[in-house]
């Protein structure tokens, strides 16, 4: 059994808990500095409101491989007899002006005037010199792309007469014999891609529901301004890929079920040249707002209650937790009551019977392990390891060593192992107990990094980064699961998310 200690500002909470609404108590950890609960100007919020100008691009937000696909049947507006006309120039490098040398794809698009769709296109690449030259093109607008993939990293996308806050330019009109010439100094670009997710539903809201914008900021007039939209596909996911570098974030119109706000947000994010950046989506769930709680603090307390006990809280819960905060208590401290809450607690134990036992509990030995818990002989975490050191289990298994430590490989590591590992583990069972053996899989650095990844997806709705998974893994030993738990929901960042993932309007 782990020591349940403070980690990361944590604070251990002690007394018995109870359902409606976790319990908290007055008494610290020694040595644990308590901070007090965040502000509101502490918080990382979401934006009051969305830039101005919600204006999709005037023309498809279109990729190299949407034209090839797109153009090859399509041949209106090809080369005739008359068609005499030609789009030529330069491509240098922005920052330099020194020639970009061959092999960037420059692109003529002629789109349909009504549908938008693609009608002609003709592609070139440039010399050595960077020049280009597209002939025998029809009189008519056209829009030019450059493509350069002949650097390392994310290709450059961009459009001809683009700037940082028109990323998509404007077409180039050609008369009929003109040669146009399009001089274009190319400035490296970035691409952004996520998904668009609304809080607590099972499958992404539906494409036709949602436009994504893209919202650039302008250090000159301290303001965000809208650059780009896009249409998040049937998975939810979007991707720009004309964004000039610099700070942006990327907010999603939503007019599908009125549970959910009409407008959810990203955080923001840095676009670098030729790099890829994620950020997604999310769409927040409605909450009633609560006579003298801060909507940080009700949304936070939403998100604690959905992740730990599955359920919305009362308005009188909302205020309980309410005074908590107002009362010195940090985050790390309320979130600490919600892992030693009774609640949890039945729904940790309920959870183990079915996954664990494959029945339901039984109500006699349900309660037994809520008083043992109460009473600290055990944490809500090492009832799992009891059940997979049962006899119950190992009778499931089909009673001998080896049919065990097959299950146990399969069930926390996710493989088999060989005949060599079982014969290993089996002559272990049979020198020490099935109990000693669960806690070497389980204190494995194997499994504590899964469990950790899980908490990580379910807390935080992304996979831990290389250095706080070690940090976590690390700290496990010491103070486990409900310690990392504990740690994950009373951090900043959950705190920043929760005001994400619920609001008010």
């Amino acid at each position: 059994m782990k020591l349940f200690t403070a980690a990361v500002a944590v604070i251990v909470m002690v007394g018995a808990g109870f359902i409606s609404s976790p319990a908290i108590a007055a008494e610290k950890s020694a040595g644990i500095t308590v901070t007090g609960s965040p502000s509101h100007s502490d918080i990382v919020a979401p934006p009051a409101s969305p830039p101005q100008g919600e204006v999709a691009a005037t023309h498809p937000l279109v990729t190299p491989s949407d034209i090839s696909a797109s153009a090859n049947s399509s041949t209106q507006g090809k080369s005739s007899a008359s068609s005499t006309a030609a789009i030529g120039g330069f491509v240098t490098l922005a920052s330099t002006s020194a020639p970009m040398g061959s092999g960037i794809t420059v692109v003529a698009i002629l789109f349909d005037d009504v549908t938008g769709a693609i009608k002609f296109t003709s592609e070139t690449k440039t010399a050595s010199d960077g020049s280009f030259s597209i002939q025998g093109l029809a009189p008519a607008d056209y829009w030019l792309l450059f493509y350069d993939d002949t650097k390392p990293g994310v290709p450059t996308v961009q459009w001809y007469g683009s700037s940082e806050f028109d990323p998509y330019g404007s077409s180039l009109p050609v008369a009929d014999g003109q040669s146009v010439s399009a001089n274009w100094a190319l400035t490296p670009s970035g691409e952004v891609l996520g998904s668009v997710s609304c809080e607590g539903c099972d499958a992404p809201p539906a494409s036709a529901d949602v436009v994504i914008y893209i919202a650039k900021f302008d250090p000159s007039r301290n303001d965000w301004f809208n650059v780009a939209s896009a249409q998040p596909d049937s998975a939810g996911r979007y991707d720009v890929q004309v964004l000039y570098p610099g700070s942006y974030y990327s907010y999603a119109r939503f007019n599908g079920s009125s549970e959910f706000s009409n407008i959810g947000f990203s955080r923001d994010y840095t676009v670098n040249a030729r790099s890829a950046v994620s950020a997604d989506v999310i769409i927040p769930r409605l909450i009633t707002p609560v006579s003298g709680v801060q909507p940080a603090i009700n949304s936070v307390v939403n998100a604690l209650y959905f992740d730990f006990l599955t359920r919305f809280p009362s308005a009188h819960d909302i205020t309980f937790w309410n005074g908590q905060f107002a009362g010195g208590s940090d985050p790390g401290a309320v979130a600490t009551g919600f892992v030693t809450s009774d609640e949890y607690r039945l729904i940790r134990i309920n959870a183990a019977y079915q996954t664990i036992l494959g029945r339901g509990a039984d109500p006699a030995g349900r309660l037994d392990w809520l008083h043992w818990m109460q009473q600290g002989r055990i944490t809500t975490d090492d009832i799992e390891t009891s059940f997979y050191a049962s006899d119950e289990y190992f009778n499931k298994q089909g009673g001998t060593n080896k049919q065990f430590v097959n299950a146990i490989y399969q069930t926390l590591l996710h493989r088999g192992g060989t005949d060599t590992d079982y014969a290993f583990w089996s002559n272990l069972v049979q020198q020490h107990d099935r109990a000693w053996v669960i806690a070497r899989f389980w204190d494995s650095t194997e499994t504590i990094s899964e469990r950790v990844s899980l908490m990580y997806a379910h807390y935080l709705g992304r996979t831990p980064d290389p250095s706080g998974l070690a940090t976590w893994v690390g700290l496990a030993l010491q103070i486990g699961d409900s310690g990392l738990r504990a740690g994950l929901t009373g951090s900043d960042e959950y705190f920043i998310r929760s005001q994400y993932r619920f609001s008010e309007h």
